[in-house]
C-alpha cells in the first residue's frame, strides 16, 4: 500500500486466527511514512516507460475457426494526425509491428479522443470467438488464506496502458 493507514490488532488469539499468527497480536495494517510521491521518486526506474514479460504466450485457436478481415471503420479526419502520431509512438516503443504482408486476421483499429491524449485499441470480437479460453478458476477465499499464511509483504500491481495486454 502506498497510503497512510492505521495499525489495529486483535488482543485475543482465537481459534479462527490461530493458524494466521502464532502471537497473540495480529497486525492487519501497516502505518507507512512514505507517501505515493515519495516512493516514485525513490524508485523513479520502476515507474518509467514499458517493461515486457519475457515469455511466449501461444494462443490456440479453435478446430473449426473462419479467419476475418474486417473492413476499416472510419477515422474522422480531425483525428488523423493525433493517431499517426500514436501509432509511431507505439511502434517506437515496441507495443505494436508494422505490418505489410497479407495476414488472415485483420481487426478494426478502435480510436478513442480522450482529453489528455488518444487511446488506441483493436476491436477483437471475432477473433475473440475463435480462441480456445483455458480455464484458470479463481481460487477460494480459504485457499488464497493458506496460501497467504505466513507472509509479510503485499504488493500491488497496476499495469499502464493495462490495455495493451
Amino acid at each position: 500500500m502506498l497510503w497512510k493507514k492505521e495499525r489495529r490488532f486483535a488482543e485475543k488469539e482465537t481459534p479462527k486466527f490461530r493458524s494466521f499468527h502464532a502471537k497473540n497480536q495480529i497486525y492487519l495494517c501497516k502505518k507507512f511514512a512514505e507517501t505515493p510521491d515519495s516512493i516514485i521518486n525513490e524508485f523513479h526506474d520502476m515507474f518509467s516507460g514499458i517493461s515486457k514479460l519475457n515469455k511466449v504466450v501461444k494462443i490456440h485457436l479453435k478446430d473449426n475457426y473462419t479467419p476475418s478481415v474486417t473492413a476499416a471503420r472510419k477515422i474522422p479526419l480531425a483525428l488523423h494526425d493525433k493517431m499517426k502520431a500514436e501509432l509511431n509512438r507505439m511502434e517506437n516503443m515496441g507495443v505494436i509491428t508494422k505490418v505489410e504482408q497479407p495476414t488472415e486476421w485483420i481487426s478494426n483499429i478502435v480510436v478513442i479522443d480522450n482529453p489528455n491524449k488518444l487511446r488506441i485499441c483493436i476491436e477483437p470480437r471475432l477473433l475473440n470467438e475463435a480462441i480456445k479460453i483455458p480455464s484458470y478458476p479463481i481460487p477460494s477465499a480459504d485457499r488464497l488464506m493458506t496460501n497467504l499464511q505466513g507472509s509479510t509483504v503485499f504488493s500491488l500491481f497496476d499495469a499502464t496502458n493495462g490495455f495493451w495486454q
